[in-house]
């Protein structure tokens, strides 16, 4: 093992290069993509707020708690086709 030290770092070390670039922030474009991402995981923990609490009513109506796995499997399959199908359509219809 190597016990050589190491110097503490000077003041000058602290301070960004000339060529080094500095973050001042998300432009327009960035803003816009962080809200929309932010949107969408407010949207989906919405969703999971809303059916969350009713499954087991929704279990009682369908008789026994072996149809659980079906409404678990339904809401991800929903999920599964409804995400491209919206992406699809903002594909055409959205900004050109």
């Amino acid at each position: 093992m190597s016990t050589a030290a190491t110097a503490a770092p000077s003041s000058d070390d602290a301070s960004p290069s000339p060529s080094a670039p500095v973050f001042t922030g998300l432009d327009r474009q960035g803003t816009l993509v962080f809200v929309g991402l932010m949107l969408g995981m407010f949207v989906a923990s919405l969703s999971q707020t809303i059916v969350g609490p009713a499954i087991p009513r929704i279990v009682a109506e369908l008789g026994s708690v072996e149809h659980y796995s079906w409404i678990a499997n339904a809401a991800m399959l929903v999920s599964a086709v409804a995400v491209p199908v919206v992406g699809k359509l903002s594909d055409l219809y959205g900004r050109r």
